[in-house]
């Protein structure tokens, strides 16, 4: 799923934003986010703990890994379930971002949440209906969006460069999910031979620290596979081009906070 999130009006304490001003305009936002490095499979807890750690240092990756269970840390977590995270981590306030069509419709988008919440327990029961896997990630974000505790709401959108230039510029970081699989041309993923035959694409969770006008500035919790061609992603923080991102979040999740 990819996604942003938006954090709360009420975390605010952010560092210094730096910033390159030219002719009364903005024209670069790089944001100082700290970067963890992840266990398997737990890309979106990693993003999650660099968001929260931006506005308070206490956050670490281990404690926030502390939250979530084995069997969800093993498995990677979807979209709702990293918006969740970050619910307990203090954010009142997480705004999901999405054109993800397995779980929307454009139609939608003027829609009120109770009414999209209305049509998506309409879609969990069709999927039930013909045995949709897609209806446990349905009914996860039915039940984030009606978690009263919180104010979380979904934007049915696919001007992301407009959402993450917007966030940024208010000095917040983006969560993201890109799919790495397609990113850095690799070959999809299966446990048994012949991968590009029954392999799936892998989505990978990031945070956007920074744009100008060519660009994002990503950080980035995975290690592992960075080595050979792709070792200069190693460190955790580089550039894509804006072309480049955005292809690459083809169902259209974004999270922004």
């Amino acid at each position: 799923m990819y996604t942003y999130l938006l954090l709360s009006e009420n975390h605010r304490n952010s560092p210094p934003l730096n910033r390159m001003i030219q002719g009364g305009k903005m024209d670069r936002v790089l944001l100082n986010v700290r970067r963890f490095r992840q266990f398997p499979s737990e890309c979106a807890l990693a993003a999650a703990s660099s968001l929260a750690n931006f506005f308070d240092s206490s956050i670490e990756y281990g404690n926030v890994r502390e939250l979530v269970s084995k069997k969800i840390r093993r498995e990677g977590m979807e979209t709702a379930q990293e918006a969740r995270l970050l619910n307990q981590l203090g954010f009142e306030v997480v705004t999901i971002v999405t054109a993800d069509l397995n779980l929307v419709d454009f139609s939608w988008a003027k829609y009120t949440k109770k009414s999209i919440i209305r049509r998506m327990k309409m879609l969990r029961a069709h999927y039930r209906r013909i045995k949709d896997p897609y209806v446990e990630y349905v009914g996860d974000m039915i039940n984030w969006l009606e978690d009263d505790r919180y104010d979380n709401n979904i934007i049915i959108d696919f001007e992301f460069k407009k959402h993450i230039k917007k966030q940024l510029a208010r000095g917040v970081p983006v969560g993201a999910v890109v799919n790495w699989t397609s990113l850095f041309k690799s070959s999809k993923v299966s446990r048994r031979q012949n991968g590009d035959i029954n392999g799936e694409s892998q989505d990978h969770a990031i945070v956007l620290r920074g744009c100008d006008d060519k660009g994002v500035f990503v950080v980035d919790s995975h290690h592992k596979f960075y080595t050979g061609k792709l070792a200069k992603y190693k460190c955790g923080y580089y550039k894509l081009p804006w072309d480049v991102f955005l292809v690459n979040v083809p169902n259209g999740d974004l999270i922004l906070l």
